[in-house]
């Protein structure tokens, strides 16, 4: 995920303005952001849907209409600030895929307009110093998050369209630069001089007490700078922005940005090997300052976690290194594709062997976290971390475990691809045993993914249950879930595989023994996780046949409370749930062909998602449509494992006309 835009501490310079109960837009720049601070905080008191968003988008005309009563005054760059912060919010967290990129392009040029207007009142106010202000290094990093943001948004819309595809390549090649040239060489220009200072400290010290005193003096300082907030003259420009308050944490996040930019929208768009093999040296670049940093700071005796707020640090260097193992997966399997793609059977004979030494390896550390050694172990600790606290270590926990998964099915999808693929020889490019490799990294993905589902708390405050059918009960804890589900089900679609079947041919080494009964289970069980998928965010109705009793007028309500409201997370909430429709769609058909269920239960089922499905991309501007385009879906699946089998190219032809219709 982006680096989230952090809160300005304007809020506190105007926090007892008198309330917003006004009729007639305010005329005074002071005032208006007033009364945009008290729009937002009434937004982040909604948290998602249409309240939220109404406050939200109010907060940011607010925020403009100061900037443009006052220009060039004091407070035009704190305004243009907020602005560009509360519509990052929107763009990321409301709107749909057609207006993503565009909103969130409006938070750039707000972003670009208090950087101008603090740069020019920096430069009348000119220091010796040649570091940003606090306040420029927060527009800065925030910027450079919009720009991220809005580069992940351009690929999601580009498709086919290389105009878009080469636009995200330079929103996005425009946001690593910030991150690189400002964010990071400051926050490691400052950290590594304090961190020197610490390591100075630590070897002068005489004995033990002494150097007790140093590291409580430390974290005294460190205390400090973190209440300046409270603790300074308000008026004082260097207490005017808590946010950025540079600590250890804060570099690992801003590493983590540069890796997620490269790995997520450029590694994607590489054209060519040239192209591919750059962008993995610079991923390995971000890893390797990343590791250095951290191995400095464990040295200066644990600096880094005692100077980073609550539990910052560690979270920081789990990330980064799953951003390692991510991106050591992605570009092998990248490099799959392209050659896959130019046809060049001596690379596929090399990216074999490393696909499945990569493959090896990440079983054994999949395996490792699914023993019961490791689960105990988990438990122990978490027993022994502050209620308070425990969300975050079983998040942290599902993030693993759910990227360790993801992981494992990439391989083994390339894998089977790999073998589907014969050499100059006519032989296979991979052997038996690696399909064997593949299956048993699939199966271990799905004990994976089981696994995160016990770990997802739904008990806690905005992390509820569901009420299954009932009602959308979309929130940020059931969409999570609602992911996990509609992997299982993707990874049962997975293990249906033909290529699992053992061959008939005696002379050959049988690949994997998997026996009709147990391939039928396979595809039952993906129809199952994908209506549970469904069940989590309250869409069972849309699997299951209208009540005979239900009026026209009360289907017609039932969608509407659907369409109506605006999930947690906006647009990808959205994507979410239409994956987990298309995905049990695809399962009832897989398991219709293989014969399962009774003589036209699959079709009877079909036709009511079908119709469903219709329905919500017919009766909704909210980007259903999006989410429900057969094409789209299709072509993703292409994109995952290689190629489509003709009879499901025509169903999804099928699929999309009945859509239609319904």
């Amino acid at each position: 995920m982006p680096k989230a835009p952090k809160a300005s501490s304007s809020s506190s310079r105007h926090a007892n303005s008198r309330a917003s109960n006004v009729v007639v837009d305010p005329t005074d720049p002071s005032e208006a952001i007033a009364l945009g601070i008290e729009a937002e905080e009434r937004g982040e008191r909604a948290a998602y849907g249409n309240k939220a968003l109404r406050n939200y988008q109010e907060a940011a005309r607010l925020y403009a209409l100061a900037v443009r009563l006052d220009p060039q005054g004091e407070e035009a760059a704190d305004a243009a600030y907020n602005a560009g912060r509360v519509l990052y919010l929107i763009g990321s967290g409301f709107v749909m895929l057609d207006r993503k990129a565009q909103v969130l392009e409006e938070s750039v040029a707000s972003y670009k307009r208090a950087a101008h207007l603090e740069q020019r009142g920096g430069a009348q106010g000119a220091s010796s110093s040649s570091s940003p202000s606090p306040f420029m290094l927060d527009i800065v990093s925030n910027l450079a998050a919009s720009l991220q943001a809005q580069a992940d948004a351009l690929t999601g819309e580009a498709g086919e369209d290389h105009t878009s595809e080469a636009r995200a390549a330079a929103v996005a090649s425009e946001a690593y630069q910030l991150y690189e040239s400002m964010v990071a060489r400051e926050q490691e220009t400052v950290l590594k001089s304090q961190l020197q200072d610490e390591t100075s400290a630590l070897q002068g010290s005489q004995n033990g007490i002494e150097a007790e005193t140093e590291s409580a003096s430390m974290d005294a300082d460190q205390d400090e700078r973190l209440g300046a907030i409270e603790q300074e003259d308000i008026g004082s420009p260097s207490a005017q922005y808590a946010s950025s308050l540079i600590v250890p944490s804060s570099l690992l996040e801003t590493y983590h940005s540069l890796h997620n930019i490269l790995l997520d929208i450029l590694l994607p768009l590489a054209k060519s090997s040239e192209d591919l093999e750059q962008v993995r040296e610079r991923m390995a670049g971000i890893v390797a300052r990343a590791e250095d940093f951290v191995q400095q700071c464990d040295a200066a005796c644990g600096w880094g976690e005692r100077a980073s707020p609550n539990d910052e640090w560690l979270q920081g260097i789990n990330q980064l290194s799953r951003d390692a193992l991510e991106g050591e997966v992605a570009v092998a399997t990248s490099s799959v594709d392209l050659a896959l793609r130019a046809a060049d059977g001596q690379a596929l004979a090399g990216l074999g062997l490393q696909i499945t030494e990569l493959a090896q390896a990440r079983l054994a550390s999949l395996q490792a976290l699914l023993t019961p050694a490791a689960k105990e172990a988990l438990m122990t600790t978490a027993s022994s971390i502050p209620e308070s606290r425990r969300r975050e270590f079983y998040q942290m926990r599902v993030d693993e475990v759910t990227s360790s998964a993801e992981q494992a099915m990439t391989l083994a999808r390339t894998l089977l691809r790999l073998a589907a693929v014969p050499d100059a020889s006519g032989a296979s490019t991979t052997s038996a045993a690696s399909t064997r490799l593949s299956w048993s990294l699939a199966n271990s993905a799905s004990q994976a993914y089981l696994l995160a589902l016990s770990l997802l708390d739904t008990t806690g405050p905005g992390g509820a249950a569901a009420v299954l059918g009932a009602r959308a009960s979309a929130n940020p804890t059931t969409l999570l879930r609602c992911q996990v589900f509609t992997a299982l089900a993707s990874l049962c679609l997975l293990r249906g595989d033909p290529q699992y079947v053992s061959t008939s041919n005696a002379s050959q080494s049988p690949a994997v023994v998997v026996s009709s009964t147990s391939r039928a289970t396979i595809r039952d069980n993906a129809r199952i996780y994908a209506r549970r998928a469904l069940g989590e965010v309250g869409l069972t109705w849309v699997y299951e046949p209208a009540p005979p009793r239900q009026t026209p007028v009360a289907a017609k309500a039932q969608l509407d409370a659907v369409l109506g409201e605006i999930p947690p997370g906006g647009w990808d909430a959205v994507d979410t749930m239409g994956e987990a429709i298309l995905t049990l769609a695809r399962a009832v058909w897989r398991r219709g062909q293989g014969g399962g269920g009774a003589p036209g239960e699959a079709d009877a089922e079909l036709a009511v998602l079908a119709v469903n499905a219709g329905r919500f991309a017919k009766g909704s501007a909210a980007g259903w449509g999006v989410a429900l385009d057969a094409r789209r879906f299709a072509q993703s699946i292409v994109e995952e494992e290689g190629s489509m089998l003709p009879e499901e190219e025509r169903f999804w032809e099928e699929w999309e006309g009945k859509a239609r219709v319904g």
